[in-house]
């Protein structure tokens, strides 16, 4: 099945936070450590880290990850990005549902 999206939308980052709160597409994510060492972000549906963790992206320590998942992840809650250490930043690729 293919969802039609209203809109696309990037947050933009750099410590935890709450995206957005509310039912979201979670369309894909990008993670840049700070070159120290590797690194990574957790995404819950939800408004903090006490809801359930959707994923976790990981960067090595010299290069930014992008990941664009196959199929929009439906996210019933809001979306919450936890940060690790030796983040840079990070950005949330989402969609209104």
């Amino acid at each position: 099945m293919v969802e039609e999206f209203r809109d696309v939308a990037a947050a933009y980052g750099t410590a935890a936070q709450a995206v957005t709160k509310g039912p979201a597409w979670l369309i894909g994510a990008i993670v840049t450590p700070d070159g120290s060492n590797n690194t990574y972000i957790d995404v819950y549906d939800g408004e903090s880290s006490g809801d359930s963790q959707i994923a976790r992206i990981r960067a090595i320590a010299t290069t930014s990850k992008v990941a664009l998942f196959p199929y929009p992840i439906k996210m019933t809650k809001g979306i919450y990005v936890a940060i690790e250490s030796n983040l840079e930043s990070f950005t949330i690729l989402w969609s209104h549902i």
